[in-house]
C-alpha cells in the first residue's frame, strides 16, 4: 500500500512532467491496485496456479484467432493490426491480471 501511495503522490507532483513517466506511473498505479484486489479475496496457491494457467490459454486461443481476423480497416503495419486485435479482445487487462498473479505467486 505504501508503494501505491508514493507514486500516487508522484504523479500528482510530476503533472508537468514528460508523458512517458506520467504512463508509466499510471500503469503500475493500476498494476498495483490489481494486485491489492486479488491480495483482498485470499487467494490459496492452488487458486493462483490455476487462475495463471487458465488466463494462460484463453490467451492463447485469442492468439490463435488472429491470423484469420479480418479488421475493418486498413493498417498499413501489421504491428498496428496487432495492437488493434488485442485491444478490441482486452489483451492488455488478459496481461496484467497474469502478471499480477505471477507476482504474487511468487511471494
Amino acid at each position: 500500500m505504501d508503494e501505491l501511495s508514493a507514486k500516487t503522490k508522484e504523479l500528482n507532483d510530476n503533472l508537468g512532467g514528460k508523458i512517458g513517466v506520467i504512463r508509466k506511473i499510471q500503469s503500475r498505479i493500476l498494476f498495483l491496485k490489481m494486485v491489492i484486489a486479488f491480495l483482498e479475496s485470499g487467494p490459496t496457491d492452488e487458486f493462483l496456479k490455476s487462475e495463471i494457467e487458465r488466463l494462460s490459454a484463453r490467451y492463447k486461443k485469442i492468439m490463435d484467432l488472429y491470423p484469420s481476423w479480418t479488421p475493418t480497416q486498413y493498417f498499413e503495419k501489421d504491428k498496428d493490426r496487432l495492437k488493434e486485435f488485442e485491444k478490441l479482445n482486452d489483451i492488455p487487462k488478459l496481461r496484467m491480471q497474469t502478471r499480477a498473479l505471477r507476482y504474487i505467486a511468487d511471494y
